[in-house]
């Protein structure tokens, strides 16, 4: 994904879908995607996904949809202190329940914006 965030530095609604991004592992860097606001990964098949909150700084919305061998998505997700929302459709179980984990430790830190949708989460095939 380095490459698509130095090349669209204004970016900010990125749709990985299906055969738009074939590594099993995914890692971003700092300053990569400033602007980005909406992250929508559908079909991907990432197994290991590594980011820190410095990557994505303005994310508001990140929506998984049959990704179905990520085991988690990263802690540090819910460190970005605009992400509003997170949506986990048809995926692994573990998933969505590290969706809620998010959820649940920025609440414990006093933040209490955040939403979680979640459907038809199911069992890696």
């Amino acid at each position: 994904m380095s490459i698509s965030g130095k090349l669209l530095p204004n970016l900010k609604c990125l749709k990985l879908v299906q055969d738009a991004y074939r590594e099993l592992d995914c890692e971003t860097s700092d300053g990569e995607f400033p602007p980005l606001k909406f992250l929508k990964i559908n079909s991907v098949p990432l197994v290991d996904w590594k980011v820190s909150c410095n990557h994505f700084p303005k994310l508001q919305g990140l929506v998984l949809i049959k990704c179905y061998c990520l085991k988690k998505i990263p802690s540090e997700i819910g460190n970005i202190p605009t992400l509003q929302m997170i949506e986990v459709h048809g995926c692994n179980p573990s998933i969505a329940k590290s969706a809620r984990e998010i959820k649940e430790e920025q609440e414990n830190m006093g933040n209490h914006w955040q939403q979680i949708i979640e459907s038809n989460n199911e069992e890696c095939m």
